[in-house]
Order: C-alpha cells, then structure tokens, then sequence
C-alpha cells in the first residue's frame, strides 16, 4: 500500500544546474521555471519502509530531490513509483494542473 503524508515548506529559490549530453538532448530540454511551491512528502511503502523527498512544483515542471541516502537508492531504482506520488500531490495545489509538466528532474547532487 502506497500512503502520502505531506506537509508544506516555505519556498527556496535554487538554481538548477544541466549538463547535456549532446546537443539533440539540449534541444529537447525544456527548463520547469520558477518555484510555485515545495513540499515535503513521506513515500510510505509498509510499516518499515518510507522515503522522504523535496518536491519543487515549478511553471513547467517537477524537481524531486531525495532528503537521504536511502531515498536517492529507492528514486534511483523506483523512478516511476516516486514520479506517481509526486503528481499526485500535484492536486493538491490551487491552479496548478499536472499537463503544465514538461520537465521532470531527479536532484540527486547532494551527497550523504
């Protein structure tokens, strides 16, 4: 059973840094924008496994930042699980509608 605890936290202006590949990837890459709002979920998997990331809901885009080693392991190989709650969390905010995402980003630069 998959169960989202949120809570809110106030807004960080952070730069998001890209580094491309090609050129062709360059082209694809839409930047997600300014900061609407962050939250904090806890991506409850069972009794004994929960994850914890930072959500940057942007003007085009999602910025997933896991707040442990555990929580970057789990995005890493779950990317699909942590993207879902993500978006689900994304009714949660007056006018904003999850077709405005065209970027999404896993922000896994901080090292634990």
């Amino acid at each position: 059973m998959l169960t989202l605890n949120p809570f809110t936290l106030k807004k960080v202006m952070v730069e998001i840094s890209t580094d491309f590949i090609d050129e062709e990837e360059k082209e694809k890459f839409d930047k997600p924008g300014n900061v609407i709002e962050e939250k904090t979920i806890i991506l409850k998997i069972s009794d004994n496994e929960a994850y914890n990331y930072k959500l940057e809901f942007r003007q085009k885009g999602l910025v997933i930042k896991p707040l442990d080693t555990n929580s970057g392991y789990f995005a890493n190989l779950n990317k699909s699980v942590v993207i879902k709650s993500a978006i689900t969390e994304i009714k949660n905010i007056a006018g904003y509608l999850k077709n405005q995402i065209k970027t999404i980003i896993f922000d896994l630069a901080n090292k634990f």
